[in-house]
């Protein structure tokens, strides 16, 4: 999908949204999924394939706008709320881009966010009881943006 985000290909842009598009058409007429949570299960996992790839050809676009760069990374971060190590990658690279600009603390606050993500993961899975709560002290919109992670179908932690 980055690949494709990035390209100098119009025409690629356009047929994947089709795509997407048919795509949700197809779960929500399916009259054997229609009375379940597939369709709307597929219009979340659209929404956030449309994200992705709006914010990845974005940052192409602002690649020398540092804070409109690290906007969209927050956008990609935010999105992956359902994938603890993809939030994790994003965080992680945003920490990055702060440190290059010299952006300590804000490079902190990115690890921090990291820290409460790898506490609300290891509640879910029964090593750590307090989760990113135990973090809030330290920034509060770590316990907001942290806590209740979904996980994706298949990592057998739903």
């Amino acid at each position: 999908l980055a690949k494709i985000a990035t390209s100098d290909l119009p025409r690629s842009h356009s047929h994947l949204r089709r795509s997407l598009a048919a795509i949700v058409t197809y779960a929500d007429n399916d009259s054997r999924v229609k009375t379940t949570t597939f369709p709307a299960e597929v219009r979340e996992l659209m929404i956030r394939l449309r994200t992705v790839l709006t914010s990845t050809a974005q940052m192409k676009e602002h690649r020398i706008d540092p804070e409109k760069l690290l906007d969209l990374h927050y956008t990609l971060a935010k999105s992956y709320a359902h994938s603890p190590e993809l939030r994790h990658t994003w965080l992680e690279s945003m920490a990055l881009l702060h440190k290059q600009h010299k952006n300590y603390t804000e490079a902190a606050q990115c690890y921090l966010h990291i820290a409460g993500l790898i506490a609300e993961f290891m509640k879910i899975t029964g090593k750590h009881s307090g989760g990113c709560k135990t973090l809030r002290t330290l920034s509060p919109n770590i316990e907001l943006e942290e806590s209740g992670i979904k996980m994706d179908k298949g990592t057998g932690l739903e």
